[in-house]
């Protein structure tokens, strides 16, 4: 009992019970208190009938003729009803089943006869215009044995429903915990350190397997994270080790080499800048942190994109000429998004680095900002060696590094900063094949022209393509 009064799903199904057995008791109680009103009225009718004949014989002949209408219904077979005549003085004239002399009116008496049980009876008392006091009664045993009948009825299907009610609680019970046990003997084994449990799912596809089919990918969407977390921390540590190493090793050279100024000088650069190396990686990926928060969204406003890739392309297209490579910039006349342009300059900023860094001298960078009908679409592409098919979803993942990629600086969060913007923005980012060499993928979310603030034209550029190299 205590295992009951504790469970969530019992108490619900005995709750719902108890309510139904509360309407079906009224409903019954209600259909029972109609009914008997009703036949009550019948009855009274019939007996008001049987007393207006009466007074109509009596109205007809007086008491004489009274009298003999009495004896006549008196035997007349199947007759259910009893008689009664008292005079002044209450002496009976006619009388039957011990009928007493009553106040007129309504009333209730019962019925004394010989050879026969006591039974129950309502009468109808008139007082008549010579002074004379008519009774009649009728018989109510068969009414009363009929309210009985139904009330017994009434009663059994309550007890029946109130029985069939309990057991289908205590199924609907059983049913409802043998669902939830698995939720929370998976929750247990989570709690306990199993990352891998998963809710079991059925095949018929109801409610329940909905929300284990939603806490499995929940459950995986954790795991993820989780996994994602002790990833970072490993490659955290991993990255900060050889700065920290070299940092120690610049002030041990210090402390421990040549004491003259321009040694410990050199000493002290050298574990600035690689303290500095220490702090940007930090700030790179609190960076990361700060955008998937999603407080940028508060800065959004209207801006053209292809205006901002044209600015862009020319601060970086001198940089780049120089490293051997060729900028192409290909822009529509007007591209409008809500966006943050600050991290839009980010992303771009990180996405020509990575194409720089990435590949050799030579090489021809295409950038491309786009309207269509599915967004706003900017492309980062270029001629380089390209990325395997199989790393292509990992490079925006946070600490990842190609094999080739560990000679250069970097701590692999270019890429996964510039998914972290793309999402912030509420677009999508696809790394694809650009035969040769890779192409960035990015389709972002439109904006009107007409709320642009200013005339959306891109001035310091031609329309179509300008070619820096």
């Amino acid at each position: 009992m205590p295992k009951l009064r504790h469970s969530a799903a019992y108490r619900l199904a005995f709750g719902y019970t108890a309510v139904c057995a509360l309407a079906v008791l009224v409903t019954g109680l209600g259909v029972y208190y109609a009914a008997s009103a009703m036949l009550w009225h019948d009855f009274d009718r019939s007996i008001a009938q049987e007393m207006a004949g009466l007074e109509r014989e009596y109205g007809e002949g007086g008491v004489p003729d009274l009298i003999d209408a009495l004896a006549r219904h008196a035997r007349r077979s199947g007759n259910g009803f009893r008689y009664a005549l008292f005079d002044r003085t209450g002496e009976a004239k006619l009388r039957q089943a011990s009928l007493v002399q009553v106040r007129p009116g309504w009333g209730e008496t019962r019925l004394e006869e010989k050879g026969q049980p006591s039974r129950h009876a309502r009468f109808l008392s008139k007082r008549l215009p010579t002074g004379e006091t008519l009774m009649v009664a009728a018989d109510a045993h068969d009414l009363d044995r009929l309210r009985n009948t139904l009330f017994g009825a009434l009663t059994a299907g309550f007890i029946l429903i109130l029985g069939l009610g309990a057991a289908g609680a205590i199924l609907f019970g059983r049913h409802l915990r043998k669902r939830l046990d698995p939720i929370s003997s998976t929750a247990e084994a989570i709690v306990a350190g199993d990352l891998k449990q998963r809710v079991s799912v059925g095949t018929s596809g109801d409610e329940f397997d909905r929300a284990g089919e939603s806490l499995n990918l929940m459950l995986d969407r954790v795991a993820q994270l989780v996994e994602n977390l002790r990833q970072v921390s490993s490659d955290v540590a991993h990255d900060l080790r050889t700065p920290l190493q070299r940092l120690r090793g610049a002030v041990e050279s210090g402390l421990h080499g040549a004491q003259e100024i321009a040694s410990l000088r050199a000493a002290l650069e050298n574990a600035l800048s690689h303290s500095e190396a220490v702090l940007a990686l930090f700030d790179a990926i609190l960076r990361i942190c700060e955008v998937e928060a999603g407080g940028a969204r508060e800065r959004f406003e209207v801006i053209d994109l292809a205006a901002l890739v044209g600015n862009i392309c020319e601060m970086y297209g001198p940089a780049i000429e120089d490293g051997g490579r060729t900028l192409v910039c290909d822009n529509a006349q007007c591209v409008p998004m809500r966006g943050d342009s600050e991290l839009l300059t980010q992303m771009l900023t990180n996405l020509l680095d990575n194409a720089v860094l990435h590949t050799p001298p030579g090489t021809s960078v295409l950038v491309s900002a786009q309207s269509s009908t599915a967004g706003a679409q900017l492309i980062v592409a270029d001629t380089g060696p390209g990325v395997p098919t199989a790393d292509r979803e990992r490079i925006i993942q946070r600490f990842v590094r190609l094999d080739r990629g560990r000679t250069t600086n970097g701590h692999g969060l270019g890429l996964n900063l510039v998914a972290a913007i793309v999402a912030a923005h509420g677009g999508c980012l696809k790394i694809e094949d650009n035969s040769p060499g890779m192409r960035v993928n990015i389709l972002l979310p439109v904006a009107q022209a007409d709320t642009l603030p200013r005339p959306c034209t891109i001035s310091s550029m031609p329309n179509r393509v300008r070619m820096l190299a």
